[in-house]
């Protein structure tokens, strides 16, 4: 499942282990190496996109979270790749994102997911922990797909920011919930912040880079063409 970044310096690419699945880029070609080209000359590491959106507000603090969670995933302490963890509800201060089942035969994460929103801060010494993860609702688990930190600018808190999670690859499979976790903290994997804090989030984007290709045989409706970090309009929407 690990993604693997390999660069010779004309030629970079990604596999996703579990998949047997490329996807890659020459630079200063505008086609991916399935030979698709993008428009405007535009090159992209993968064929498509899953697109969510959310724009009511949700609130993220320094003191939210299960720790039991949080150990599960710490790659030293909870000891095992791909862990699961309950998946209930982790309680107040926690930012959750369900997406979405995948349709069909569902999709492939492949590349860095990436998470754009409004921001609000409260506090000092504020950052967001960031998690991806599986949910499987058949036994009320979550499996951690990918995570990455962000820790706020002091001298500019406030504003429409952007931040990624670490690059993986992963098949979410029908009947499974992509779901983006936000915490103010996630101890021991990060070291919780010296003050006291909380995030106002709103508006926020996830962009989930995916193996599939648009249109293509079997490919779910969901996965659209690539489009430079601007969520479309008709993407899924986390209002309930």
């Amino acid at each position: 499942m690990f993604h693997d970044s390999l660069g010779t310096g004309t030629f970079s690419w990604w596999r996703c282990e579990a998949h047997g699945a490329f996807c890659g880029w020459h630079p200063g070609d505008d086609k991916n190496v399935d030979g698709q080209s993008r428009p405007g000359g535009v090159r992209f590491p993968h064929p498509g996109e899953v697109n969510y959106t959310s724009a009511p507000g949700q609130t993220i603090r320094s003191d939210g979270g299960d720790p039991t969670v949080s150990r599960a995933f710490d790659p030293v302490a909870g000891g095992l790749a791909c862990t699961t963890a309950s998946a209930a509800d982790e309680g107040p201060g926690v930012a959750t994102y369900p997406l979405p089942t995948p349709t069909g035969p569902g999709y492939t994460l492949l590349g860095a997911p990436t998470v754009t929103a409004n921001l609000s801060v409260t506090g000092e010494f504020a950052y967001i922990a960031a998690r991806l993860v599986d949910v499987a609702p058949g036994t009320n688990t979550k499996t951690l797909v990918a995570r990455g930190v962000y820790r706020i600018d002091t001298n500019a808190p406030n504003g429409r920011q952007t931040l990624q999670l670490h690059a993986n690859g992963w098949h979410f499979a029908p009947g499974h919930i992509p779901q983006l976790e936000l915490l103010g903290k996630d101890p021991p994997y990060l070291r919780p912040s010296n003050g006291h804090f909380s995030i106002e989030v709103s508006n926020l984007q996830l962009s989930l880079p995916v193996h599939e290709v648009p249109g293509a045989p079997g490919t779910p409706p969901e996965v659209t063409p690539p489009n430079d970090g601007n969520v479309p309009a008709t993407s899924p929407s986390g209002e309930l």
